[in-house]
């Protein structure tokens, strides 16, 4: 993470949805609290849509990504259906506001998120996505078709309600072994549904922030980009004349980080 790591430890956005400021509150002007920074006010729209293949390496090579404006209402590529759900539309309003306050202040602070969490709204497209992701149970064993048995409605309101009186507490993650390509096991860890609920509505509300401080050359777990963007972006510097690559990769990364 590169400008914007600071903002997971401070401050956010009020209850209400406005923004302000935490750090020497008294030095914010008028101008800081403008209604363009506003859940649903997320001021003027980006003016790219897809990723531009810088002539050079580096910010100054002129690349940029997509405007997350543009990125929550349009959809994804084929085989990426959870992530291109879109959400209601006062999610979005919501992400567009965050990532326009993040766009527009580098050193901003947020605070007060937390609340955003257990919307119901936002609760709702968080299990849409899961649900479209579909995936094994967790250490529960409960599947969606389980949840929606039992009434996905009063299921998220039990959900909200224990986020909201901070009583929630994730399930040990059940852990599987899958074949490797060498003959090897990869561990993989799979959290119950209501545990990926309940991150997955953490991803809606902060991804639109750290979205704004990503560079460009960045690829990995971000909206609208795939591993084959990454190859098309070294074609094209491939052609312009750059010759040299770097592969680098860690060895068994995943046996020992989760």
């Amino acid at each position: 993470m590169t400008q914007g790591s600071h903002r997971g430890i401070g401050d956010g956005m009020s209850a209400n949805g406005d923004p302000a400021q935490h750090v020497k509150p008294q030095a914010v002007e008028a101008r800081d609290l403008r209604p363009d920074a506003r859940e649903g006010q997320a001021g003027p729209p980006g003016v790219t849509d897809r990723p531009v293949v810088p002539s050079k390496p580096g910010n100054s090579g002129g690349g940029k990504g997509p405007e997350f404006k543009t990125d929550v209402r349009r959809g994804m590529r084929a085989g990426r259906l959870a992530m291109s759900l879109l959400p209601p539309p006062k999610v979005r309003k919501l992400q567009e506001a965050l990532h326009a306050k993040a766009k527009g202040s580098p050193d901003y602070r947020f605070y007060a998120l937390y609340d955003k969490v257990y919307r119901r709204d936002v609760l709702e497209a968080a299990y849409a996505r899961c649900r479209a992701n579909g995936g094994a149970p967790g250490i529960d064993r409960q599947t969606f078709e389980d949840i929606e048995a039992y009434g996905r409605d009063r299921w998220l309101d039990e959900l909200a309600a224990e986020l909201k009186a901070k009583s929630y507490r994730p399930q040990p993650v059940r852990r599987v072994f899958i074949p490797k390509g060498d003959g090897k096991q990869r561990p993989l860890g799979i959290g119950a549904i209501r545990d990926r609920v309940a991150q997955m509505a953490v991803v809606l509300v902060l991804e639109p922030i750290f979205e704004a401080d990503l560079e460009p050359e960045q690829y990995a777990y971000r909206a609208n980009r795939t591993a084959l963007d990454a190859v098309r972006q070294v074609h094209g510097l491939v052609n312009s004349g750059h010759t040299e690559v770097v592969d680098a990769d860690l060895s068994g990364y995943f046996d020992t980080a989760s």
